[in-house]
């Protein structure tokens, strides 16, 4: 074991990482402990890859927030790189999850504090690449949390983009869909990697799981997981279920699509009572009804899009619609009169045919009958002399009557239809 790397003394060794091995060490000028990481001759033999872990380091060193561990320095000693960053006391999140210590409410506060560093890191252009429990640092101080994320920097340069062979590098149960397939993540690939932190600990098994990491990869890339029973959401908001489904969506469009935005979904369901009304889309401002639509609103809608009153204001009053009224008024009007010109014209019409016929016709006209203007009997078909009865149109019997029954007309088939083919034809 190295006793001693650039200007920092070896104390012991705190573990074995994927790229070198992890060192407890002090800063002798001022006292200060700190945590070393080496990286593996194998890991940097090319100039191109020291160059990447240099730039990548400085970057990170660049970063300056409170869930987020800090970079002091980084630099290579004996042909070994090393960087030298801030020594965290505590567990790890994996070691934690394995014993099981955290409860379910502590989880999302854990999980909304590394959400807030990668926010911090993600508006800086900087991408983790790697985030995994054993990359979570957790701490507690009295009744609080203080969790750390680690390893800013340097997991990008391990999982850079392809390798010489073309694989993508990196803790395969973790990686998002699209890094998979295409071996370019961005700031929603971390957030991919923070759901499935978040199956794991209120679950205890990881999302996808599989014997071997090609079997990990198909799943992560083509299968769903198993979902969480309510079992699993005591004290908590069971709308954690669909903080999980958004979390894990194969397409990055349908995440959170910032940290910032996880955080204060994974805060909110820390209340029992809540409804999930923070994960509703963003909807496009709604004009007002009455200009709109007449059915009552029903859609969730985000908090933040909602009007709030000022403080020690009442709500604002329900916009009234006025231009359906005056239409209304003015259909009123019409009708009333309507009804009273039919009243008067019924009236006067009443009036007149109200009156017997004698009193239309003037006392001293005389009407004579005149041999043209004898109305002629009814035809019957008949000789005037006969004492038969005359046919009626609604006697069948009758040789004239229309309902007497006829020989059906012939039919012609005439391609897909019916043809009726008529007397004259």
């Amino acid at each position: 074991m190295l006793t001693q790397i650039g200007k920092y003394q070896i104390k012991r060794i705190l573990g074995n990482g994927a790229m070198g091995e992890v060192y407890l060490g002090v800063d002798p000028s001022i006292g200060r402990d700190v945590a070393i990481k080496t990286i593996l001759p194998s890991s940097a033999e090319s100039a191109e890859m020291k160059e990447r872990f240099a730039r990548e380091a400085k970057a990170a060193g660049t970063l300056n927030h409170p869930n987020l561990v800090t970079i002091y320095e980084f630099g290579e000693d004996q042909g070994v790189l090393f960087i030298a960053m801030e020594f965290v006391p505590g567990n790890d999140l994996e070691q934690l999850i394995i014993d099981q210590t955290l409860t379910r409410t502590e989880i999302l506060e854990v999980l909304a504090q590394v959400c807030d560093g990668l926010f911090y890191a993600h508006q800086r252009q900087i991408i983790h690449r790697d985030i995994k429990p054993a990359n979570v640092r957790v701490e507690r101080e009295g009744n609080r949390l203080h969790t750390r994320v680690m390893d800013f920097g340097i997991a990008r340069v391990g999982n850079s983009d392809m390798t010489s062979t073309g694989m993508v590098m990196g803790t395969v149960s973790y990686m998002a869909p699209e890094y998979i397939r295409t071996g370019r993540p961005d700031a929603r690939s971390d957030l991919f990697a923070v759901a499935v932190m978040l199956y794991e600990a209120l679950s205890g098994r990881r999302p996808f799981a599989g014997d071997t990491a090609p079997t990990i990869l198909y799943k992560i890339v083509n299968q769903e997981p198993e979902p969480l029973d309510l079992s699993h959401f005591e004290g908590i908001s069971p709308s954690i279920r669909h903080i999980l489904d958004r979390g894990l969506d194969k397409d990055p469009d349908q995440r959170f699509q910032t940290a910032e935005e996880f955080a204060k979904a994974l805060r909110a369901a820390k209340d029992p009572t809540w409804k999930g009304q923070a994960l509703a889309p963003t909807l496009a401002p709604v004009m007002p009804p009455a200009l709109t639509s007449t059915e009552p609103t029903t859609h969730l809608r985000s908090a933040a899009i909602a009007p709030v009153p000022a403080p020690g204001l009442p709500p604002p009053m329900p916009s009234i619609p006025v231009a359906p009224q005056k239409t209304t008024l003015k259909a009123s009007w019409l009708i009333a009169a309507t009804l009273v010109i039919l009243a008067v014209g019924g009236i006067f019409a009443w009036k007149i045919f109200s009156r017997p016929p004698e009193d239309l016709i003037p006392a001293s006209t005389t009407i004579q009958p005149s041999a043209d203007t004898t109305p002629a009997p009814a035809s019957t078909g008949l000789p005037a002399n006969s004492q038969e009865t005359p046919a009626s149109p609604l006697n069948p019997e009758s040789p004239e009557s229309p309902l007497k029954p006829e020989a059906p007309l012939p039919l012609v088939k005439s391609g897909d239809g019916v043809e009726i083919r008529t007397k004259e034809s």
